[in-house]
């Protein structure tokens, strides 16, 4: 008797507080339906705990501020769950040598770029709870430089081809992956499946790539090799993203990165341990501070629209940049 007055106390106490009506309507904006009351419940009170975070941060006189988004019921814990680590070792092992582009730009560099305002950057994509980050920032990348190269509209890519069928190296598809033997796949390969035809799926499947890449019509992003941007130089990463798009290595397990949502990105909590992959795809200033424009890969109801401009040239990590954004920067050659 003791045990159910005190869940219907539970029940009232949720029912009457003053984020009810706002829990409900993240519900039914996000389509979240829990398995029963004590689940909702829990993740009421993370919802909670995730509101006073990001008011509590816009209080504050900050170069970002945050906001709700669909990560609102999610721990950081398993926010950061998705989030793998990255192996920095491929690197060693491939025999790539690094390249800083003079030779190609003679020294001179745009001061602003911006691949989505010139048309040449895909819509956001939703890794969803998969954590092949790897293989979304690769797509994107290729998607950006094929149509640079061949002056088009981007073509959207399949990821899932990755995730089902590229479990060379350390590659294991939701589990996590890298990005030059990504590439390798796309070399060995001539491209991917176009995303229409191969659907993401939010899995990986080896026992399925076969079945699935049965649904392949045609086949883009054909690349000659990849290049590595010389680490822990921003200057030289500024030069290959003034030629397009560049996928990245980065640490995104700062707490404020899950509700991020406009501004430019600044923390002595971000790192250089990388364990994400987005895709840079632009740089610019803003309030006399300079900044990256990065593409995520949690949709576009994150950030600005899918984005997140992080501070370029700060002094953060030394070297490697805020949230490491220097450390592992790689292109595809269309």
């Amino acid at each position: 008797m003791l045990i159910v007055c005190f869940f219907y106390f539970l029940l009232t106490c949720v029912y009457t507080h003053p984020l009810h009506t706002m829990f409900e309507q993240f519900k039914l904006r996000f389509g979240r339906k829990y398995e029963n009351e004590m689940e909702n419940n829990k993740r009421f009170q993370i919802f909670i705990e995730n509101k006073a975070l990001i008011d509590d941060h816009n209080l504050k006189n900050e170069s970002f501020t945050l906001k709700m988004n669909h990560f609102g019921d999610r721990h950081h814990d398993e926010f950061k769950s998705t989030l793998h680590g990255y192996d920095l070792t491929v690197l060693k092992r491939s025999g790539k040598t690094y390249n800083n582009f003079t030779h190609i730009l003679n020294g001179f560099t745009p001061r602003n770029v911006d691949w989505v305002q010139k048309g040449k950057v895909s819509p956001v994509k939703d890794q969803q709870y998969c954590g092949g980050c790897w293989a979304f920032a690769i797509a994107d990348a290729t998607e950006s430089r094929f149509a640079i190269a061949h002056n088009t509209a981007p073509v959207v890519l399949s990821v899932q081809e990755q995730l089902d069928c590229n479990h060379d190296g350390v590659n294991q598809g939701c589990t996590g992956g890298n990005l030059p033997e990504g590439y390798d796949y796309l070399v060995d390969h001539k491209g991917l499946c176009l995303a229409r035809d191969y659907q993401f799926e939010g899995d990986d499947n080896r026992n399925k790539c076969r079945k699935r890449s049965r649904r392949c019509r045609n086949r883009s992003g054909q690349i000659k090799d990849y290049g590595i941007v010389y680490p822990y130089n921003e200057h030289a990463l500024k030069k290959a993203v003034a030629q397009g798009p560049v996928a990245i290595a980065i640490e995104a397990d700062d707490k404020r990165m899950q509700f991020y949502e406009s501004g430019i990105f600044t923390s002595p909590y971000c790192g250089k341990d990388v364990d994400h992959a987005m895709t840079i795809v632009g740089y610019g200033e803003e309030n006399g501070m300079k900044y990256w424009k990065i593409k995520g890969t949690w949709s576009d109801s994150w950030g600005e629209d899918g984005y997140i401009k992080v501070c370029r040239e700060c002094g953060r990590n030394g070297r490697a940049g805020q949230c490491g954004v220097a450390v592992e920067a790689v292109f595809p050659i269309v």
